[in-house]
């Protein structure tokens, strides 16, 4: 399984003369998890990811969020506990672009109450272009050389997209600051996908937010 994961604080701002629209920022983490790490999280390869969305409420407690989200995701197995994957010496690491639409319920109305948890679903368009390093330090793309197995027997012909679609879910907890500015913090995962990270290597000794 390779997957990848955001954790994010959000603040959102729905102003007092339009309150159906609410615009957020966010700026939290994300975690690579797969073959490559120890875990289903691993603070050694925790990276930043930052984004921004525009949501549109529908009711109190239903509403509908745009929003773009830029991350960076890797994983080396020289930090592997254990010994076969250090041996193996795979690494990677790939910056990430995603566009999404999503769908948000609140559990409860953040017009009576000030503290809710929600959950979140929708579909996105992600970019990544996964990359390695040499032991000169060069940097070589690993879409070009066909990591996953394009051209040999029983694998596909052609290289795969660097551009794919993802079906993201996840869930959260906002508080009411105010009647118009809400913090939250969430968990989002891609989910199911056309075609998830690929894998990578190395040559040689080659070493996300709510709307209100």
């Amino acid at each position: 399984m390779r997957f990848f994961f955001f954790a994010l604080f959000c603040l959102f701002i729905q102003p007092l003369s339009a309150q159906q629209w609410s615009v957020g920022l966010l700026g939290g983490i994300s975690n690579y998890q797969g073959d490559l790490v120890d875990g289903a999280y691993v603070g050694r390869f925790m990276r930043p990811a930052m984004g921004f969305t525009v949501g549109r409420n529908f009711t109190s407690r239903l509403s509908a969020r745009l929003g773009l989200t830029f991350a960076s995701v890797e994983g080396d197995d020289q930090y592997s506990k254990k010994d076969y994957l250090r041996a193996r010496n795979l690494s990677f690491a790939s910056p990430i672009t995603e566009a999404s639409l999503l769908a948000q319920f609140h559990a409860f109305d953040l017009e009576t109450v000030r503290f809710t948890p929600y959950v979140f679903g929708g579909v996105a368009v992600f970019r990544f272009n996964p990359y390695t390093n040499d032991a000169a330090g060069n940097r070589a793309y690993l879409q070009p050389l066909g990591t996953e197995g394009q051209g040999l027997p029983g694998y596909a012909a052609e290289l795969y997209s660097r551009t794919q679609l993802a079906l993201p879910f996840g869930g959260g907890v906002k508080y009411a600051l105010s009647s118009n500015i809400h913090l939250g913090l969430e968990v989002g995962i891609p989910g199911r996908c056309k075609h998830q990270l690929p894998r990578c290597c190395r040559f040689a000794q080659w070493s996300g937010a709510t709307g209100s």
